[in-house]
């Protein structure tokens, strides 16, 4: 029901930031060891086109994947790791350090960069999306190519797919600082 939540509650959302960065918004599912597209909204010059998909890309090389797979159990990372980091591009990350390093980074960050990591000549920056306990299991990302998605404008994208994923957590229920027992309709464990 999480996922059917987040197809409903993030549309306006995805529509709105691909209005705002003039790129296509990519919603995504984290499924355990890749990232699953359940929804993209592409510019176009007089509208959006919306488009529902179910399309998978390994976490470890996209923004999205990398956005969700940073917040995950460590179990679940060395899954991901042990299935094989395979190359997609000459930037895709094959090593199990840098990739460690990278997803320390975008805890740090709360954003992920996929730098043609997937695709030649594409670039995104994706944002974790939380459900209503705080975890991590979804994102939304802008894709674009790198010649337009150019990294000065990286930094001027991260706030704004950061300020979309916290709303879209936030339409989920999400509030930061307040425990999960603490929220309305929330059912207290220790009771249930």
């Amino acid at each position: 029901p999480i996922c059917m939540d987040l197809h409903r509650e993030a549309q306006p959302f995805v529509d709105a930031l691909a209005r705002l960065s003039g790129e296509a918004v990519n919603l995504t599912v984290f499924n355990g060891t890749h990232s699953v597209i359940i929804r993209r909204s592409e510019p176009d010059r007089d509208r959006l086109n919306q488009i529902t998909t179910l399309e998978t890309v390994p976490a470890y090389c996209s923004s999205s994947g990398k956005a969700t797979l940073a917040f995950q159990p460590a179990a679940a990372i060395e899954k991901v790791i042990s299935l094989g980091l395979l190359r997609f591009t000459a930037a895709t990350i094959t090593e199990r350090a840098m990739l460690l390093e990278q997803l320390e980074k975008i805890r740090e960050l709360g954003y992920a960069i996929d730098n043609e990591e997937h695709q030649s000549g594409v670039r995104c920056i994706g944002a974790p999306i939380r459900d209503t306990n705080g975890r991590v299991f979804a994102a939304i990302s802008v894709t674009g190519a790198a010649r337009r998605i150019t990294p000065a404008r990286l930094g001027e994208l991260a706030p704004l797919v950061m300020h979309h994923a916290n709303a879209i957590s936030a339409q989920l229920g999400y509030r930061p600082g307040i425990p999960p027992t603490a929220r309305a309709g929330a059912r207290d464990p220790v009771r249930a």
